[in-house]
């Protein structure tokens, strides 16, 4: 889902700063959805390792907290590649 929000933003950055070199407008396109993704992540992890430490429920907030630390940045990885 990330990653469609990367390309999307990219393709909107282009469009709004035709006289700026491609890379500089890609950067600036990576950096805005990083920071959106950095905020909503770090509220998920509060309520993952508040499930992780709440004894009932370890395994599934452990093997949700492996996902979320293994997705956190793939998307990032990917749409930088393709740009």
């Amino acid at each position: 889902m990330t990653q469609v929000i990367i390309f999307d933003r990219m393709r909107e950055f282009l469009g709004l700063h035709v006289s700026e070199d491609q890379d500089t407008v890609i950067n600036k396109a990576l950096n805005t959805t990083l920071s959106r993704t950095i905020y909503a992540s770090f509220t998920t992890l509060i309520v993952v390792v508040s499930l992780l430490f709440g004894g009932a429920v370890f395994k599934f907030a452990f093997a949700i907290l492996l996902e979320f630390c293994r997705y956190l940045f793939f998307p990032f990885y990917c749409g930088s590649n393709y740009a």
